[in-house]
């Protein structure tokens, strides 16, 4: 059956069919798994992890949460998965791109529903193996232009979007770009009072912005109490740019209509009693067949100490950008030595078998954690664990295992404790190699 065309004003939507695909990909080196056309399927949700204390849930169509530790250090609000797909038009990464052409002015917002069949465009999913990073990509045919934006972890910086937007043409583009974040929850939100008082919340925000450096600082007007008391705020959120040259820069989303709409934006300094965002806009020029990458990041739970080391750091260094890179390169060498040290690398032909092995160990040390040092177990630990459970076992174990050296192998500790003969020995060795002891390494999540 012939499909009916569709027309929005004078211009013929294009709705054509796409396959959705899965492959593995190259980007700068590293190995992804690729989801081609993934916006033809229903939404669904991720997890990024971290060598670190990071968070990061995600789903498919933007919608997201992220934070430090836990819910209580949350950059977005921490909702559960159908509010966080629900949340993808005023939470998270938003982009509007305004691209001079022959023919005038032509307005792209990448990744918004509203857009969709408007411009032939490509959408594509990457993820990469470790399962650090994640990157949604679309194309622009009609335009010429194609934009990336993922998430990342640094662990001295923060969460880190990392922008990319890449002429595809045979001559340079002249476009007005407008990129950042929305929905910034100040430290101090417990995700309880989020959830059930969210109005409240937003009358006691406060944006503010260090003009010297591109800083944004996000924080309570005071604590909310239910307390005839005064309750100082004193931590905040903090969110930065490096890579791109800023004309303005917006703390929330209240001027995104006026710049749709070409009549400019200016700076905001000092914005209360809304929801908190960070938007940089620039005019750019970008050469043929070249792309242009810059990145935001963000960090929660900023105390005044850290907040004027960070306006130190972007005031006397140049190479942020590079700074930042290295130290997402090395949480994720990071985490890749935490499964190599539980046997999660393989090397095989099949890289979809190797990679299924690698994300199963990786799932099952984020449930269970691993051994600081290997398979080495601290006797002072096991000799503790013997007591909480049992002060009768301890008192008559505790000259034997004296004995022992402060570190031994679990293997070598089996064997002792077999030799040694006491009925309950072997149950608090299992217990123990079952609860990773000692103090085993977690993701928080």
């Amino acid at each position: 059956m012939e499909k009916d065309s569709i027309f929005f004003g004078d211009a013929k939507l294009n709705y054509g069919e796409k396959k959705v695909s899965g492959k593995y990909a190259i980007i700068d080196g590293e190995d992804f798994f690729l989801i081609e056309n993934y916006s033809k399927m229903r939404p669904f949700f991720m997890t990024i992890v971290s060598a670190n204390d990071h968070w990061l849930f995600i789903a498919s169509n933007g919608g997201l949460s992220a934070g430090r530790k836990n819910p209580e250090q949350s950059l977005f609000p921490y909702y559960s998965d159908d509010k966080i797909i629900n949340s993808t038009s005023d939470t998270g990464s938003k982009t509007v791109l305004r691209i001079k052409t022959e023919e005038g002015i032509k307005l792209w917002e990448p990744f918004t529903e509203a857009f969709e069949g408007i411009y032939n465009t490509t959408s594509n999913l990457y993820k990469n193996r470790e399962g650090s990073k994640i990157i949604f990509e679309e194309t622009n045919h009609d335009l010429g232009l194609s934009f990336r934006y993922g998430w990342m972890f640094s662990e001295k910086f923060g969460i880190v979007k990392k922008s990319q937007l890449t002429n595809l043409t045979s001559k340079g583009i002249d476009v007005e770009i407008l990129d950042g974040i929305r929905n910034i929850l100040p430290y101090g939100v417990s995700s309880a009072l989020q959830d059930i008082r969210s109005t409240l919340v937003d009358a006691y925000k406060r944006c503010e912005l260090d003009e010297r450096n591109n800083l944004g600082i996000y924080s309570l007007s005071s604590m909310i109490v239910d307390k005839a008391e005064p309750s100082e705020a004193l931590k905040a959120t903090t969110i930065w740019s490096v890579g791109i040259k800023s004309d303005s820069i917006l703390l929330s989303s209240l001027q995104l209509k006026s710049f749709r709409n070409g009549i400019g934006t200016v700076t905001e300094k000092d914005i209360k009693a809304e929801k908190g965002a960070f938007f940089v806009t620039s005019k750019q020029r970008i050469a043929a067949k070249t792309p242009a990458t810059w990145i935001i990041v963000a960090e929660v739970n900023q105390s005044v100490t850290k907040i004027a080391q960070l306006q130190t750091e972007l005031s006397g260094q140049e190479s942020m950008l590079n700074t930042v890179q290295n130290d997402i390169d090395k949480n994720k060498q990071d985490l890749r030595k935490k499964i190599g040290l539980t046997d999660g690398i393989q090397l095989s032909k099949d890289r979809l078998s190797t990679g299924r092995h690698f994300s199963n160990v990786l799932f099952n040390i984020m449930r269970g954690g691993t051994f600081d040092d290997q398979y080495e177990i601290e006797t002072a630990d096991f000799l503790l664990h013997i007591k909480q459970m049992n002060m009768q076992d301890y008192q008559r174990l505790k000259p034997v295992l004296k004995a022992l050296p402060d570190q031994i192998s679990y293997h070598q500790l089996r064997h002792f404790l077999v030799a040694s003969k006491h009925k309950h020995t072997m149950r608090y060795y299992l217990e123990s190699v079952i609860q990773n002891l000692p103090s085993a390494w977690s993701l928080n999540l």
